[in-house]
């Protein structure tokens, strides 16, 4: 019978039965901390960004489904390493019928593969992680950059080399990071973030989350805070008083920014054209795809 990873099988001494609680305890301990440290990989942690960044709260249920199913699949795993002393995969060599081989092989295959992809954070996801560094005074943009310079050979360092530049620390939201992102990638010039406005006697009138300033234009992530009475009526006064200015403001809320970008790219295009067609010149190299 062959033994899971052979060459170092049974080679770890563990106290008997007779050798007291702490003594095992002490013996399983570190082992069981490098797993759970693995199980913890980027992976899992990229995976919850990306899903808490698009979808907020809506998906906790499956965080929940999950953990209980992994504390299930890990309870079943540990039995049958300990009673039999093989892999999974050994398992289902020796117990499965031949025919059945392949297709667990592929689907293993997939699987990991799917999960390698999980580990990538798209480009607007490494630039509101990078903003919230920034704004909480965890690091300086130059500091991310020597960082990553310092990791090239680690994997994902190219994407997060063009991460970089991006980062501005007065992004206030990640939806509003994103948001940034995705109308430099569309070629659109690099808006300014929660500059003030003031009218023509320098009176405050609002900071704009967004905003192109030459051509008046402000674009505004509407997230759940907005719904609230106080921030509504505050908002309305807010947007009278930059329509009374000569600006235009565009709102946008989470389906928009998360599952149909391109229509926000394509109104701020035809504001910007309408407003102040010399503003849509090409994007540099070092913002295009």
């Amino acid at each position: 019978m062959h033994k899971s990873l052979e060459g170092i099988h049974g080679t770890v001494e563990v106290p008997g039965p007779t050798e007291g609680f702490w003594r095992s305890w002490r013996a399983f301990a570190g082992p069981a901390l490098l797993v759970s440290v693995g199980y913890m990989d980027p992976g899992n942690w990229g995976t919850d960004l990306q899903g808490g960044a698009r979808f907020k709260y809506d998906l906790l249920w499956v965080v929940a489904l999950a953990s209980t199913m992994a504390i299930f699949m890990q309870v079943l795993s540990a039995r049958l390493g300990i009673v039999t002393g093989k892999d999974l995969a050994q398992a289902c060599r020796d117990w499965y019928p031949k025919w059945a081989r392949w297709p667990q092989w592929i689907l293993c295959e997939v699987a990991i593969g799917a999960c390698d992809l999980a580990e990538v954070l798209a480009l607007p996801d490494l630039v509101a992680a990078g903003d919230s560094a920034v704004r909480l005074g965890q690091a300086t943009v130059e500091q991310l950059g020597q960082a990553i310079r310092n990791r090239r050979s680690r994997r994902g360092t190219r994407l997060a080399i063009r991460a970089v530049p991006l980062v501005d620390g007065r992004s206030r939201s990640r939806p509003e990071s994103r948001l940034r992102v995705l109308l430099v990638l569309a070629g659109l010039p690099v808006p300014t973030v929660n500059e003030p406005v003031h009218d023509d006697h320098g009176g405050w009138l609002a900071e704009p989350d967004l905003s192109y300033p030459k051509a008046r234009l402000g674009i505004e992530y509407q997230g759940a805070v907005h719904a609230e009475p106080l921030r509504m009526r505050r908002d309305v006064s807010r947007y009278l008083d930059l329509r009374r200015a000569g600006w235009e403001i565009l709102y946008y809320a989470a389906n928009q920014v998360f599952t149909h970008p391109e229509t926000i790219v394509r109104d701020v295009r035809a504001a910007l054209r309408h407003r102040v067609p010399h503003l849509l010149r090409p994007a540099t190299e070092h913002f295009r795809r």
